[in-house]
């Protein structure tokens, strides 16, 4: 049986909105409910916050529209016309902030590490002359990274599908087996055009997957 403070160490790894919905499923242990209540009151959130963290990017700048549209009937001194070019400034950091939710994958976390080994090693290529073995290496690590990321990628939806298909390209391009011939400068190039792929990929990964509350068995 766990005690409060395993569940409260549990709850501490949980986003905002993974904490309120497991708040709101109910069906806890005693153990469990008090340290969620603690963590609850630590953040200060209510169980009643939920509803805004199930809104989709869409739903929530809607919201907040109507909230804006609700002030302004009620205080029309404010009700000032903005211009087009104002409006789009105000409304821009929630479209950014929306569409990098969308952009991002629910893959394992730990395909980050060798993503990152691949863009180091590019950064090393592009900005220092290294022999020929080190580009041999280079090749090697960037397709094994790129077919340890392709199967997970493969199974997040049409956007990881999208972006499986890029990591097959990176991956054909620096097939070791079947080795591509360039020009060197043509390498430079393509290392250059590879590295930004590379780290937006380590930036898009996220993963929800926390440890399970234990729950009261019906």
């Amino acid at each position: 049986m766990q005690s409060a403070a395993d569940f409260a160490k549990t709850y501490k790894m949980m986003s905002d909105g993974k904490l309120l919905q497991t708040a709101n499923e109910g069906s806890l242990v005693d153990e469990a409910e008090l340290a969620l209540e603690e963590e609850l009151m630590r953040r200060n959130l209510k169980r009643c916050d939920f509803s805004q963290y199930c809104e989709s990017p869409h739903e929530r700048l809607q919201r907040e529209m109507k909230e804006r549209q609700d002030y302004l009937r009620s205080n029309p001194a404010e009700a000032k016309p903005k211009s087009t070019i104002a409006i789009l400034i105000e409304t821009f950091p929630f479209a950014l902030k929306g569409a990098w939710r969308n952009a991002r994958v629910d893959v394992p976390t730990w395909l980050r590490i060798p993503l990152s080994i691949c863009a180091i090693a590019l950064v090393t290529a592009i900005s220092t002359d290294m022999p020929h073995d080190f580009f041999v290496l280079l090749k090697v690590l960037t397709f094994v990274s790129c077919i340890a990321c392709v199967n997970a990628f493969r199974k997040d939806g049409q956007l990881g599908m999208i972006w499986m298909w890029v990591i097959v390209m990176i991956a054909v391009i620096y097939n070791p087996l079947l080795p591509i011939q360039l020009k060197k400068g043509t390498w430079e190039s393509v290392n250059m055009a590879t590295l930004p792929l590379v780290c937006l990929l380590c930036f898009l990964i996220k993963s929800n997957q926390s440890p399970p509350p234990v729950r009261l068995s019906p």
